[in-house]
């Protein structure tokens, strides 16, 4: 008790500047201006939607671009908006193109892209396209580690493995050892 009344505590008294988000949005006055304002924006996004919609469907030419676009939609986290669409049409092509990747005119970066985005959606595509990517001795070729957007590619398209799929562990540990060296 003796030593509440002989201890004092100090305490600074914190001095904050103004607040810097004051000014930064409009003030409503009344629930119909700020209706009058989300209706406007919500007539923009629509309008965006059906551009990004037109280029989607528009895009069925080259399968390996549509499925970059469809990558691209994913990777701004607006594919939510085009589902159906992108469900749709990665249907089309898996079934239509068999042999997407019967060529080796595609590249890793491609490949990557494709296996990956086709594995997101929950189609069953076999691992051996990457084997083009592989020399005679069974490893990956020692070129691929100039390209890094390739590498880049595999790796994400590494980590959609399951069990069994002992090519896409030695991508991963191919394309961690050679990106991290190129960390340095």
């Amino acid at each position: 008790m003796q030593c509440k009344e002989e201890c004092q505590v100090f305490r600074p008294i914190a001095t904050f500047s103004q607040n810097i988000w004051r000014y930064q949005f409009p003030p409503f006055s009344s629930a119909d201006e700020l209706s009058q304002v989300f209706d406007s924006l919500t007539q923009e996004t629509a309008h965006l939607k059906e551009k990004v919609k037109d280029i989607l469907m528009g895009s069925t030419a080259d399968p390996i671009e549509n499925v970059k676009f469809i990558d691209t939609l994913l990777r701004l986290g607006i594919s939510y908006h085009f589902e159906d669409d992108i469900k749709n049409q990665l249907e089309t092509f898996f079934t239509s193109h068999h042999n997407l990747f019967s060529g080796n005119h595609h590249d890793l970066n491609s490949t990557s892209i494709v296996f990956r985005v086709f594995k997101q959606y929950g189609f069953k595509m076999s691992c051996d396209v990457f084997n083009k990517f592989k020399n005679t001795d069974g490893k990956f070729k020692e070129t691929l580690i100039d390209d890094v957007r390739g590498m880049l590619s595999l790796y994400e398209a590494a980590y959609l493995r399951v069990h069994g799929e002992d090519l896409l562990e030695e991508a991963l540990a191919f394309t961690t050892e050679h990106l991290k060296s190129l960390e340095n």
